[in-house]
């Protein structure tokens, strides 16, 4: 069993360290921010330099964000869920209703 992840002193987490409860609360923080319809949220948790690999978004965190501006638009009553989170080394997956 890895040891629970700590944080540096800029908030980040090391990569590699991240174990269950660390993931699953990750996925809630993503869950949170799309619930209260702040993306601004997402600077906490989203790398400035994410891939994403979604055709329909701008690379990096401003991609993310913007996206996710647009979609929480199109469905402003969306609610998420964390069902599930698991995470292998610094990547973490979550599985949401």
């Amino acid at each position: 069993m890895k040891p629970a992840a700590t944080t540096t002193t800029t908030g980040e987490i090391p990569a590699g360290t991240l174990d269950r409860d660390t993931a699953r609360a990750l996925a809630g923080s993503f869950a949170e921010a799309l619930n209260s319809g702040d993306v601004d949220r997402f600077d906490a948790f989203i790398a400035d330099d994410y891939v994403n690999h979604n055709a329909f978004a701008a690379p990096g965190r401003a991609g993310v964000k913007a996206f996710f501006a647009g979609f929480l638009d199109a469905f402003p009553d969306l609610r998420v869920t964390v069902e599930d989170a698991r995470a292998d080394g610094d990547t973490v997956v979550g599985r949401y209703t």
